[in-house]
């Protein structure tokens, strides 16, 4: 498989598309994000009673590009967790990517969802819950007891979305040409959850 870096970042410099995430083709990329996993329930508390035992978690992310409109594209990323023994699921994530934003997508049906989008003739409407990283500005807004927010610093665009009472919490990093970073979410204080992200490079000697 291509790294995805490259691919990124050449792209980006080449079309001036969405800094955080645009192929130049629709073949997969993979890359390997590290991390750990909690569970109350099947790991167990930790040592000193005040949380969920953490155990080592990884994945396989493949990154797909599904289609591709003069406004805009749709990608796929997914997730291959390991060990095996885990019963983590991660993902799958549906992303329209636009110049501006990147909104997720949710459909009891997503094969008709991609083929009415792919069909339109402009961006259709959304709503602010859908957004998922920004290439300018910055969000925060309350929705219910959840609270989400979306900043820029650097080459970073960070989105979190937390329940203001219960502990539930939803993460996503993306990074100028690089693409996804860091993916999240947990439920309850301590409850499960996890958290993957990809290494750094090493540095250049």
């Amino acid at each position: 498989m291509k790294p995805l870096i490259g691919l990124l970042a050449s792209a980006v410099c080449a079309l001036g598309a969405n800094p955080y995430l645009h192929l130049p083709d629709d073949k997969p990329v993979t890359r390997e994000f590290v991390g750990e996993e909690w569970d109350q329930e099947r790991l167990g508390i930790n040592e000193k009673g005040d949380g969920s035992k953490r155990a080592p978690l990884s994945a396989t992310v493949n990154t797909l590009r599904l289609e591709t409109m003069p406004w805009g594209e749709i990608y796929r990323i997914t997730f291959k967790v390991t060990p095996a023994a885990s019963e983590r699921n991660v993902g799958p994530y549906y992303l329209l990517v636009t110049d501006d934003e990147i909104l997720e997508l949710n459909s009891a049906d997503m094969d008709r969802e991609i083929r009415v989008i792919r069909a339109m003739k402009k961006q259709p409407r959304h709503e602010k819950t859908d957004v998922v990283a920004l290439t300018k500005g910055a969000m925060k807004f309350k929705d219910g007891m959840y609270v989400t927010e979306i900043i820029i610093k650097g080459a970073t665009c960070t989105y979190d979305r937390w329940h203001d009472g219960a502990g539930h919490f939803s993460r996503m990093v993306w990074k100028k040409g690089t693409g996804l970073v860091e993916v999240a979410a947990g439920r309850g204080a301590d409850l499960t959850g996890y958290e993957l992200k990809l290494p750094l490079s090493p540095a250049k000697k």
